[in-house]
């Protein structure tokens, strides 16, 4: 009886190991969405509140607001120019697609330690 659950335990195992290896090279090599865990935060380009407030102090620097607005929006255009806005979600997503078959691998193969050990 040990035997046959040490078979079981050593084959369930392997196929844990060989299964997370496998979907983490369709992931990374072959091109397959990785699971969204993180996801990317909607950015508004409205502009801020404080500048509303602040408008009948500053009612002779239209220029300057004006100005400041344009190299605001400059600024985040180059931002989403250099690093789209999906960048850092999508290592996120790819790290914790590595962490987890990482500990699933491990998983495995405690499995089929124990497996092992019950064949002896």
């Amino acid at each position: 009886m040990k035997k046959i659950i040490g078979w079981i335990l050593v084959i369930v195992g392997v196929v844990i190991i060989f299964g997370s290896f496998y979907y983490s090279f369709l992931v990374f090599v072959k091109g397959s969405p990785a699971p969204q865990i993180f996801e990317t935060p909607l950015l508004e380009n409205s502009p801020s509140a404080r500048s509303a407030s602040n408008n009948s102090f500053a009612r002779g620097t239209e220029f300057q607001q004006e100005m400041q607005q344009k190299m605001q929006e400059t600024i985040i255009n180059e931002i989403q120019k250099r690093m789209p806005s999906n960048f850092l979600p999508k290592i996120f997503n790819l790290t914790s697609l590595a962490i987890f078959v990482g500990i699933a691998m491990l998983a495995g193969g405690k499995i089929s330690l124990i497996g092992i050990k019950l064949l002896k």
